[in-house]
């Protein structure tokens, strides 16, 4: 009973995952990671000559990018001005009338 229970187990991939399904000695935790890092170098590969061929498009998006946090960083600084000059208004007139 147990040997079928094993054979079914086998068949469809509930076996454990330190033994091989293939008959190879290769643990499926060193598959995974192996074919991660395939993917991953592959990713790489491509985003490079990605950035071969379309260097324009690559400038265009930093310069986007850049521009977006100028932006968001004008509009803080312009908040901290407004919030120090309105504290020190604030103090001013404490300091007259008490």
């Amino acid at each position: 009973m147990n040997k079928f229970l094993d054979s079914f187990k086998n068949f469809f991939g509930f076996s454990d995952k330190e033994t091989p399904t293939s008959g190879a000695a290769v643990p499926i935790d060193q598959l995974e990671k192996k074919q991660a890092e395939i993917r991953n170098t592959e990713r790489l590969q491509a985003e490079r000559e990605y950035s071969r061929k379309h260097p324009e498009v690559i400038k265009k998006e930093i310069n986007e990018a850049t521009e977006y946090k100028i932006k968001r960083l004008k509009n803080r600084l312009n908040i901290a001005i407004i919030t120090v000059i309105g504290l020190l208004v604030l103090v001013v007139l404490i300091l007259f009338y008490i």
